[in-house]
């Protein structure tokens, strides 16, 4: 086997570009780090679009009084609660009638009685509704902040380990001229001391 078949079996394919292998491999690199970013973005750009109403909920929930004041201003009495007002206002004045009491202020005071319990059970049902409602979506942007949160902490550490993989790429790129002519002395070497030496030497 002659020097140069020694040299070319020892050093491989990148014999003659030592930093193709390096280059190929940062580019595939660069692929599977920029696929990773584009399936991971709009996890964490979720997250991080629930920090203002998180903040605003957090805001609204240390001031419930305020809050429930606002939701009243869109309260309307339900049809149910209408129905039972009706049902209990008949019901009263019919008591008071079969009594003898039709028009006086006892009658007329325990019919109001009822009307105001019905009306503010009615009010409490959609206040209840309407928190219920309200902490669901806080809920839901919890966990959607939370998977966000956890999407970018899983791509800071990529960033992390795709510097460390790249810089290491770099290091053996910017080595392989120097590897690759220390591999192709020692080749030279070895080759010359299987054929007992340097050509046309002889013994004195």
């Amino acid at each position: 086997m002659g020097i140069l078949s020694s040299i070319g079996s020892g050093l491989g394919m990148g014999f003659l570009d030592p930093e193709a292998g390096y280059e190929d491999a940062m580019e595939e690199l660069k692929k599977a780090w920029q696929q990773a970013q584009n399936f991971q973005r709009p996890y964490s750009e979720a997250g991080t679009g629930q920090l203002p109403f998180l903040n605003g909920a957090r805001d609204k929930l240390s001031d419930p009084t305020k809050m429930l004041a606002e939701w009243m201003k869109s309260y309307e009495t339900s049809p149910y609660a209408k129905d039972a007002l009706e049902r209990s206002s008949n019901a009263g004045k019919n008591e008071a009638s079969a009594m003898g009491l039709l028009g006086s202020s006892g009658a007329l005071e325990n019919i109001q009685r009822n009307a105001g319990a019905i009306q503010s059970q009615d009010r409490q049902s959609y206040l209840n509704d309407l928190m219920q409602k309200y902490m669901a979506s806080v809920g839901i942007g919890t966990n959607i902040y939370g998977t966000g949160a956890q999407t970018a902490a899983n791509l800071g550490n990529q960033a992390m380990g795709f510097g460390q993989n790249m810089g290491g790429l770099a290091y053996g790129k910017a080595n392989a001229w120097p590897s690759m002519i220390g591999q192709f002395i020692g080749a030279g070497a070895n080759a010359m001391g299987a054929g007992g030496g340097a050509p046309g030497l002889g013994r004195f």
